[in-house]
């Protein structure tokens, strides 16, 4: 391939899209005019797109709308930001979790290549790529592979995300791929656990930028009950995230187990474990980078 290419990772989350350098919310609102204000804003095909702000909807499929394309794009354009450049030929990197690679892989891959030439407009400037290909990894699995010498045998990898909790069962460094499971146990599920107990005492509701806020150990402007509240919240649902693995015949008593993705620096604050049995790569930006670094490779 020619050098001209550059290669970008882009890990497409249903609360975050996030690239290796930067992170958008997954909100995509449409308008029919140009907004007065342009920051994220995607111009494309006649219709304008703003982007972050809010987390979109869960969605059966990432292929359903055209939500993740102009995500996409955003992400795209905010790496060539960085680059200095507004014209490039992309060679993409992408993910799905190991469990649905095999199913949904070239479905994934016709969406993000839908058109080779792409023309847009991202906050007021033209933008103009030529997607020379799409390649899919899978996640989790893909963010491990720097560390993988070193992982021991056999071990659990967890990869905590907005919705889903992403596990992957090892053996000599090789995925079992009958014991991996996608399960709906993400930080956006511990967000409504813990406003139904904040309904249930309090009758009150908290703003779930406040709730990340805690998780993530940043200063939120609220009454002390309701901040010891979320954190009593956060540590009980990490420890039946935990607990429920015996569910899928995995003890964390018995098995080394690798915590990563954007929630895993919530699990080394908030949960309970043995150091000796757990690593943790913290960093929302784990999987597009590993992404990013596997694509490069094919340049």
């Amino acid at each position: 391939m020619s050098k001209k290419i550059i290669g970008l990772g882009i890990d497409h989350g249903f609360g975050n899209i996030k690239t290796a350098h930067c992170i958008i919310k997954s909100g995509v609102k449409s308008f029919q005019a140009e907004p007065e204000l342009t920051n994220r804003v995607i111009g494309y095909q006649d219709t304008y797109y703003a982007v972050g702000g809010s987390r979109m909807q869960v969605k059966q499929s990432k292929t359903e709308d055209m939500d993740y394309y102009i995500l996409t794009l955003a992400g795209i354009a905010e790496e060539l930001k960085i680059r200095g450049k507004r014209q490039a030929n992309i060679l993409l990197g992408a993910g799905l979790p190991l469990t649905r690679v095999g199913a949904e892989k070239e479905a994934f891959r016709d969406y993000l290549m839908q058109k080779k030439e792409v023309h847009y407009t991202y906050e007021g400037l033209s933008y103009e790529i030529v997607m020379e290909g799409a390649e899919i990894y899978p996640q989790g699995y893909a963010a491990v592979l720097p560390w993988l010498s070193e992982l021991p045998s056999p071990c659990l990898i967890m990869e905590w995300g907005s919705w889903t909790v992403d596990v992957v069962y090892m053996e000599e460094r090789t995925p079992i791929l009958d014991r991996c499971h996608s399960l709906p146990y993400g930080f956006i599920r511990c967000q409504r656990e813990i406003n139904i107990e904040m309904m249930r005492r309090f009758n009150e509701q908290a703003e779930e930028k406040n709730m990340e806020a805690i998780m993530l150990a940043e200063e939120v402007m609220m009454p002390e009950k309701y901040r010891n509240l979320i954190k009593e919240q956060i540590r009980l649902y990490i420890k039946k995230v935990i607990g429920s693995m015996k569910e899928y015949g995995f003890s964390l008593e018995m098995i080394p187990v690798v915590h990563l993705g954007g929630g895993a620096s919530v699990v080394k604050r908030f949960g309970e474990y043995d150091p000796g049995m757990t690593r943790i790569i913290e960093g929302v930006a784990v999987n597009a980078t590993a992404f990013e670094q596997l694509v490069r490779k094919k340049l």
